[in-house]
């Protein structure tokens, strides 16, 4: 049997835009949940540290490198600040990226991708930039084909690491 459960969806004033629901049991498609501020998240079907684990095999079997993974979780603690579990992996293909930023140069702030796995409402999620937000945030102009690779390849990526099915 499926449940259902809420995520809030948040603008990047602060301001409530949402809630969207999904199915979390074996069996059952994942919602795909874009947030206005270009953020696209998964559901994972496994603890936190098992999520993280997907990150690297996932990348890898891509033939992406995985470049930087950074634990917010242990730098904020350094710091006396308890966030909870947040993980960042910084990865790419870098002809990729030199494609991109042939595009629109200041792609680069952006660049190399990242997934972010951390736990969220009792739920461990698994997000990354939605290139289509990038498009617009960078003005990128003649590059459809290889924005639309970088989409499917990011959120095939995304659903494998939140869910085996």
């Amino acid at each position: 049997m499926s449940a259902l459960r809420r995520i809030r969806t948040w603008g990047t004033t602060g301001v409530w835009l949402g809630t969207a629901f999904v199915a979390a049991s074996a069996g059952v498609a994942q919602e795909r949940i874009a947030t206005s501020d270009g953020v696209v998240a998964y559901v994972s079907d496994v603890p936190f540290v098992s999520t993280v684990g997907r990150v690297q095999s996932a990348v890898t079997s891509r033939g992406l490198y995985v470049m930087q993974v950074l634990d917010h979780t242990r730098a904020a603690a350094q710091l006396g600040y308890d966030i909870g579990p947040n993980t960042v992996v910084l990865f790419g293909n870098p002809e990729v990226g030199a494609q991109v930023m042939t595009c629109a140069p200041r792609a680069g702030i952006d660049l190399p991708q990242k997934l972010q796995v951390w736990e969220e409402g009792g739920m461990v999620l698994v997000g990354y930039n939605d290139p289509s937000y990038l498009v617009r945030r960078h003005s990128i102009e003649g590059c459809d084909e290889l924005i639309d690779r970088v989409a499917e390849t990011l959120d095939s990526l995304a659903r494998d690491v939140a869910w085996k099915e």
